[in-house]
C-alpha cells in the first residue's frame, strides 16, 4: 500500500497488494483509491464508512492531452524511408514497416528495418530475426547506437490508402510513440496518417507537425516577368460573317454593316443584308444598348465568357 499526501493535508492510500486491507488504515479521513477508482474513508465514534467519491466534488477537471517535444523526423531521412516503401511496392506489390528510434540528447534519428516477410495486406516482422538500422546520413550500422530509444514505426500501405487498421490498432496501442502510415504507392501521390500514441490514448497528427517536410518557395520580383497573353483570332463563321476573338469579348463583322462589339460573351449572330433580330429595332440587348443594326439574338453562334 502506497501512501500519497495531498496540498491540503488528506492523505490518500493507494491499494496495490490483495492483502492492503482498510483496518490498516488509521485516518479518521482520507481517500481511497482501488482498481475501480476513488473512495472516501470516513471514521468517527459512531461509524466507519467507505464510500466512492464523487470525483466531480471532490476534485478539479483535468483533461486528457499530449505534449510531444521530440523534433521533427528531418526529410531526408524520411523520403529515404518512403522511397524504400516504393521499392518494396514495386518490386513485391506489398507492404513495409521500419522502426523509429531517437536520442534524447543530440536530437537524431536512426531507423531500423527488421526482418519481415510481408504481403499486399500485411507485415510480419522481428528484429530478433535480423535487423539493420540506418542513421540520418544513409549509413548502415549493424547495431543501434548508445543512447538511442524506441519511438515508433513507419509503415505503408500498399495501394490503399492512409489509415490506422484494426490490425494497427492491435500492434500500436500497446506501443507508445509516433505512427506513420504511407499510402497509396500506386498513384501519383502517397497519402499519410500520422498519430502519437500514448498510455493506450491516440492523437492525430499531421505529417507537417511530425516530419520536416520543406515547401519550396521563390522570389516575388521574378513574377514580374511573367505576363498572360491576349489572344487574338479572326475566323470565318459564316458567308460574309467573320469573328474575331479577344481575351473576354467578340467581334461580328459583316460585310457592308460595320462593326459590333459585345463584353462578357452574349449569343448573337450577323445576317447580311437583313434584320433577324428577334427582338425588334430598338429592343434592348444584354449590353443595356438599343439595337440597331441587323442582329439576331441566341441563332447558332455562341461566344463563350472569357474566351481566349
Amino acid at each position: 500500500m502506497q501512501e500519497i499526501t495531498h496540498p491540503l493535508g488528506i492523505k490518500a492510500f493507494v491499494f496495490d497488494d490483495e492483502n492492503d486491507s482498510i483496518d490498516q488504515i488509521q485516518e479518521p479521513l482520507c481517500f481511497l483509491v482501488g482498481k475501480d477508482g476513488w473512495y472516501v474513508k470516513r471514521s468517527n465514534p459512531f461509524y466507519t464508512s467507505v464510500t466512492k467519491a464523487k470525483t466531480a466534488d471532490a476534485f478539479a477537471e483535468i483533461k486528457e492531452t499530449v505534449s510531444y517535444m521530440t523534433p521533427k523526423i528531418p526529410e531526408y531521412l524520411f523520403m529515404m524511408i518512403q522511397s524504400f516503401f516504393k521499392w518494396v511496392y514495386n518490386e513485391h506489390k506489398a507492404e513495409a514497416c521500419v522502426l523509429l528510434y531517437h536520442h534524447l540528447e543530440n536530437r537524431q534519428w536512426v531507423f531500423s528495418v527488421p526482418d519481415q516477410k510481408v504481403s499486399g495486406g500485411s507485415v510480419d516482422y522481428d528484429e530478433g530475426r535480423g535487423v539493420k538500422f540506418v542513421n540520418e546520413s544513409g549509413q548502415i550500422l549493424e547495431e543501434i547506437p548508445e543512447g538511442f530509444t524506441k519511438l515508433g514505426s513507419i509503415h505503408s500501405h500498399a495501394t490503399m490508402g492512409a489509415f490506422h487498421s484494426g490490425t494497427d490498432d492491435g500492434d500500436e496501442f500497446n506501443f507508445d510513440g509516433l505512427h506513420i502510415t504511407i499510402g497509396s504507392f500506386g498513384s501519383t501521390s502517397p497519402t499519410y496518417s500520422c498519430r502519437w500514441i500514448i498510455s493506450g490514448k491516440e492523437a492525430k497528427v499531421e505529417i507537417n507537425d511530425v516530419v520536416e517536410m520543406a515547401e519550396s518557395h521563390f522570389p516575388d520580383a521574378i513574377t514580374e516577368m511573367v505576363k498572360k497573353q491576349t489572344a487574338i483570332i479572326t475566323t470565318p463563321v459564316k458567308g460574309n460573317v467573320s469573328k474575331t476573338v479577344y481575351a473576354g469579348q467578340g467581334h461580328y463583322t459583316a460585310r457592308g454593316q460595320g462593326n459590333q462589339s459585345w463584353q462578357g460573351g452574349n449569343v448573337h449572330r450577323w445576317s447580311p443584308g437583313q434584320n433577324n433580330d428577334t427582338r425588334g429595332v430598338g429592343a434592348k440587348g444584354n449590353d443595356g444598348k438599343k439595337n440597331t443594326g441587323p442582329l439576331a439574338s441566341e441563332v447558332g453562334i455562341q461566344l463563350a465568357e472569357g474566351a481566349d
